[in-house]
């Protein structure tokens, strides 16, 4: 089977959403209005997974990270992919997370 499959990393930003649309309060406007012109919209955060996704010239680019439609490095990519292939540390971080779902409470409004 050929499948071309290609896997990288993205970084959208910090993005611009409703997801505090429910939460009321003084200090959570004035912490968005201060963060306001620093947040970006979901069309912008998109566009780094549209050009991966779409570019020729990445079509054969594997295991990088993008960010702002541009690889970009990471702090030490070295020690971070050894972290990668650390069977114990990744399952520790799976199990961490198995009991998260209890804690997110559904939506019933739509």
């Amino acid at each position: 089977m050929d499948a071309n499959v290609t896997a990288n990393c993205v970084h959208p930003g910090i993005v611009r959403t409703c997801l505090t649309r429910d939460r009321d309060g003084l200090i959570t406007d004035f912490v968005f209005f201060l963060t306001s012109k620093l947040l970006k919209s979901v069309h912008q955060a998109a566009a780094t997974t549209c050009c991966l996704a779409t570019s020729p010239r990445l079509r054969n680019v594997c295991g990088k990270y993008f960010s702002d439609c541009n690889e970009a490095r990471t702090s030490n990519p070295d020690r971070a992919i050894l972290k990668l292939r650390d069977c114990g540390l990744l399952l520790s971080c799976w199990s961490l997370q198995l009991p998260l779902p209890m804690f997110i409470k559904p939506l019933t409004t739509f």
